[in-house]
């Protein structure tokens, strides 16, 4: 049976979804009929990570390291303390002044969740993501080593939604965090085609979920071996990428 279905756009719901990785029944399960999995203690790891330097966190919740039996800190939790003690002198070397931290923002069907907007030594005002990498910064195998493979789509998504709510384009930085005490800033460079190019894979994702059948399924997740998350920096497919090279001006 196919039921029109509404659903709120956000990053991940489109990355997963043209994710060919992503099992299709997990998909809808988790975006259209609200199953939840419980993150995995890397993804637990970021979340701690950012309520400790953005001293916020999405919805308000509170995200903790589990203390030792004696009620001492782990040594995981000691070493994540003594990372942001050193994000946040990043943070006065840039002059960041936060604008927004962790806001919702809502346009029609679309939905994103920031980070931080802010103003710095950056960009009088610009999009920052937030990242904690459990690699070295070296480590060849992290997500983010090579620029040129890193995931674009959550940068247009906000850079474009951003756009819809102020009617100005605001440049889009990731600073990652990285366990051994490495700090790596990428400034996503975005096109008008990239623009273009997200507005036809949006109209694309609203036509294809339309046509899903979004009746629940009966399964057990435990058994699917096409998605398993094992950590929270994944490496995704580009589906746009920042310097295209395209003749087209960068918007920023």
């Amino acid at each position: 049976m196919k039921t029109k279905t509404k659903i709120q756009i956000s990053q991940s719901a489109l990355r997963d979804f043209f994710n060919p990785a992503c099992c299709p029944i997990f998909w809808k399960e988790k975006y259209l009929n609200g199953f939840r999995t419980e993150p995995t203690e890397a993804m637990k790891a970021g979340l701690v990570f950012e309520s400790k330097l953005l001293t916020k966190s999405r919805d308000g919740q509170v995200w903790e390291f589990p203390k030792l039996k004696n009620g001492e800190p782990s040594k995981a939790e000691t070493d994540l303390n003594v990372l942001v003690e050193k994000a946040k002198e990043l943070f006065a070397h840039l002059q960041i002044n936060p604008i927004e931290v962790q806001p919702v923002w809502e346009v029609d069907d679309l939905l994103a969740h920031p980070d931080l907007v802010c103003g710095s030594v950056l960009a009088p005002k610009a999009i920052v993501d937030v990242k904690y990498c459990g690699y070295a910064d070296t480590d060849r195998f992290s997500p983010w080593f090579d620029n040129d493979k890193i995931d674009t789509l959550q940068a247009v998504h906000y850079v474009y939604m951003y756009y819809l709510l102020t009617a100005e384009w605001a440049p889009f930085y990731y600073m990652i965090f990285f366990k051994n005490g490495g700090v790596k800033l990428v400034d996503v460079k975005l096109t008008v085609q990239a623009i273009d190019e997200h507005k036809t894979l949006l109209n694309q994702f609203r036509q294809d979920v339309a046509s899903l059948n979004t009746d629940s399924v009966n399964v057990t997740f435990s058994q699917c071996v096409l998605y398993i998350p094992e950590h929270s920096d994944p490496p995704f497919r580009s589906i746009v990428t920042p310097h295209s090279g395209h003749s087209d001006p960068p918007l920023l």
